[in-house]
């Protein structure tokens, strides 16, 4: 994976505080913002942030991205474009997941 912007040290600590459980909520709150169809990651990340549970409101959209990329390594998602460009880039859940 390649970040674009580094992450601070308090945001580095509020991401290493979270919990497998807290990871995979996260997850689950990501997928349930997309569909089978492409939609741009930036309104993806904006929609799972105005739902974050109050764990996660220290998290930068970049650790969010970084999911997204989890996501789509473990097939679960599919991304058209520059995914590190928020404008750039679409997601859109696999088609292996119908």
């Amino acid at each position: 994976m390649r970040d674009k912007r580094n992450l601070t040290p308090q945001e580095k600590k509020h991401i290493a505080a979270l919990s497998i459980e807290n990871l995979e909520a996260l997850d689950q709150l990501l997928l349930s913002c997309t569909d089978y169809q492409w939609k741009k990651v930036a309104l993806v990340v904006a929609k799972t942030m105005m739902k974050t549970p109050d764990f996660a409101s220290e998290l930068p959209d970049i650790f969010y991205l970084q999911r997204i990329d989890e996501l789509i390594g473990q097939g679960k998602l599919v991304y058209n474009g520059d995914l590190f460009s928020l404008r750039n880039c679409e997601v859109r859940r696999s088609a292996e997941l119908l």
